[in-house]
């Protein structure tokens, strides 16, 4: 199998041909790994090749399972996998070696996907470009003079570029739609408790970040969620069940939908002439097929949300900070820490326990107020993004001033934190490529517990502008 057969596949399609013995596991491994080592020095997406132990994975192989044999990538945050470090793009944790694996990287093993790498991310995971002074820059496969997006930005620059069909993110902002939207891909976040966050913690980001794929297909999207959803041993709480699986929800045409359009970015950002025109695209393609646009809105303080999310990042980052540098048995300090984690350990210090848990108490009133807003509506549509297309130096932050970067940031990707607050799943779709020759993508938002409707609207959008090989064009 050559590259540009590889690529042409989704996991889907690759774990079909390797079920009939048209090809086996170990051709295709292969196949990505000799991709990613003549792909990743352009874009330095792969940040810890695990080739070797891909190769392994071959002797042991659970031929049985639904993608046995199709290559994977782990974002390096989040997704332990034992002998590798889960560095989260920090210096400070460059060599913190996991105890046990992730139940969700349990559950990708599980399901037969061979892991070839860890994927880049910034440090912390707090930015929407995927850079850090541990492994450098990820950049996008369509144009590399622009950012693949963050933090799960290394994850999707490889799927764009072919490298794997399919590869692990998480979102704790927008984290698995942003980078989704600006690589041409399919990113669902799901509902907060749909994904599993064990062994060893409850929750991520006081539940605002919850974790699964970004892919090329909606099918894949549904399959993985198919694979790895459900609590593990000890959850704290869970998102309901689905009404049936999620890639067996992709054949039946949904209702008549009820979608609110809300093409205008809060706090009067300015939403560019790509996105306009990729929401707009969107709006007017649901509306043939059959689902109606109603002129509904939802008052929400941005500001103040962004306030909230900087409370509740600030105390959760300053106990990473302090963790790591308990573990080296020193003093936190700047000596292993970037701009944006110590500026927030140093807003830490300024946070009461009162001050944080008002900020909880604000993400669940924001998420009953949303909660009530979908008695009326189904879906959300809005841009994925206000700006859609950035270099790495525009994603920078220069000081310790977290608060203004994260307002700079958020005016970028005004859109995307919402779901995060409330806990509702989202879904970012292409639809098309914008001026700088950078992908665009269109954003639902469905009520809690509602990822069913958000793949099966995703899945009538692609069977109307299919889009999975338009990363052919890229040229790398």
């Amino acid at each position: 199998m050559n590259y540009t057969e590889y690529a042409s596949f989704d996991a889907t399609g690759l774990a079909r041909l390797i079920r009939k013995k048209d090809i086996t596991p170990k051709e295709v491994v292969e196949t990505a790994i000799t991709a990613a080592e003549r792909i990743d020095p352009k874009i330095n997406a792969v940040c810890q090749p695990l080739y070797d132990k891909a190769s392994a994975a071959l002797l042991d192989l659970p031929v049985e399972s639904p993608l046995s044999g199709v290559p994977f990538l782990l974002k390096d945050s989040g997704a332990d996998l034992v002998g590798t470090p889960t560095t989260n793009g920090s210096r400070l944790y460059k060599d913190d070696m996991p105890s046990a694996n992730a139940t969700l990287t349990d559950r990708y093993l599980n399901a037969g996907l061979v892991v070839i790498g860890k994927a880049n991310v910034p440090e912390y995971c707090y930015s929407i470009h995927s850079g850090s002074k541990l492994f450098g820059d990820t950049l996008n496969p369509w144009n590399i003079e622009y950012s693949s997006g963050g933090s799960s930005g290394g994850s999707a620059a490889a799927v764009a570029a072919g490298i794997t069909p399919i590869a692990n993110a998480d979102d704790g902002a927008g984290s698995i739609r942003i980078p989704a939207a600006i690589c041409g891909l399919v990113g669902l976040k799901p509902s907060r408790g749909r994904t599993p966050t064990g062994p060893i913690a409850g929750e991520a980001w006081g539940s605002l970040a919850c974790a699964h794929v970004v892919s090329r297909t909606v099918r894949d999207s549904a399959l993985l969620l198919d694979l790895t959803h459900g609590p593990d041993a000890g959850a704290p709480y869970t998102a309901p069940p689905p009404p049936k699986a999620y890639a067996e929800a992709l054949n039946d045409k949904p209702r008549r939908l009820r979608i609110a359009f809300w093409p205008d970015a809060p706090a009067g950002t300015v939403v560019d002439d790509d996105s306009a025109k990729a929401a707009n695209n969107a709006a007017a393609l649901c509306a043939h097929l059959g689902h109606e646009l109603v002129d509904a809105s939802l008052k929400i303080d941005h500001g103040e949300m962004i306030d909230h999310f900087h409370t509740i990042s600030a105390v959760n980052g300053a106990a990473f900070v302090k963790n790591g540098f308990d573990a080296l048995g020193e003093a936190p300090s700047e000596r292993l820490v970037e701009n944006a984690l110590w500026g927030l350990y140093r807003d830490a210090e300024t946070v009461s326990g009162t001050d944080y848990l008002a900020s909880i108490r604000f993400i669940h009133q924001m998420g009953r107020r949303l909660g009530a807003f979908f008695e009326g509506v189904d879906l959300i549509l809005t841009p994925t993004l206000a700006q859609h297309a950035w270099t790495p130096d525009d994603a920078a932050i220069n000081d310790h001033d977290v608060k203004a970067y994260l307002h700079r940031l958020f005016g970028i990707s005004p859109f995307t934190l919402q779901a995060n607050m409330t806990g509702g799943p989202a879904i970012t779709v292409p639809m098309g490529v914008g001026h700088t020759g950078v992908p665009v993508g269109a954003h639902f938002m469905a009520a809690y517990g509602q990822e069913h409707t958000l793949l099966q609207i995703a899945a009538q959008i692609e069977s109307e502008r299919p889009w999975a090989t338009s990363y052919t064009s890229i040229q790398i």
